[in-house]
């Protein structure tokens, strides 16, 4: 079966003030949530599979311990990227930490998103898996322009 391939409307994201930057190229890989969704603890590894050379992109909820330490647990899963999104609103934030946090080595890159991206990636991912009875995985290129804050979302579901 061909990929499906839907552009959705540019979002505004927040940056980390840790970690590598986002490429220009973008983020690739196959969008999960994490367990827990908060990821404040070790959360579930990300699967091993040959048939995903672009790897995994941890989708993780806001609140109750710092972006870093979500960010960290993302790494330590085997995630090659991570996605915040926030809870309650829209409202975005760049991901700023204090001195003492910046002890943990974070090597993957990560965002901030709002409540609405959240739920549309949310929502296309459920939908596919709904659909197809199957395990769908989601790729998910997100492209900054050169103000560094718009995003371009692009998925691509292959059963």
């Amino acid at each position: 079966t061909p990929p499906l391939s839907l552009h959705l409307p540019s979002v505004v994201s927040g940056e980390a003030w840790f970690g590598p930057p986002v490429p220009v190229t973008g983020l690739k890989g196959y969008l999960l949530e994490t367990v827990p969704a908060n990821a404040c603890h070790p959360i579930k590894a990300a699967p091993v599979s040959n048939r995903t050379p672009s790897g995994f992109v941890a989708l993780i909820r806001r609140y109750d311990c710092s972006f870093n330490l979500k960010v960290f647990h993302a790494q330590e899963a085997g995630y090659r990227a991570a996605i915040i999104y926030n809870l309650c609103s829209d409202f975005l934030v760049n991901m700023a930490i204090s001195m003492e946090e910046r002890r943990l080595p974070i090597v993957i890159p990560s965002m901030f998103i709002g409540r609405t991206t959240s739920r549309i990636l949310k929502h296309l991912r459920r939908r596919w898996l709904k659909k197809k009875r199957e395990i769908a995985l989601i790729i998910l290129v997100i492209i900054n322009t050169p103000c560094d804050v718009h995003q371009d979302i692009t998925e691509k579901v292959f059963i």
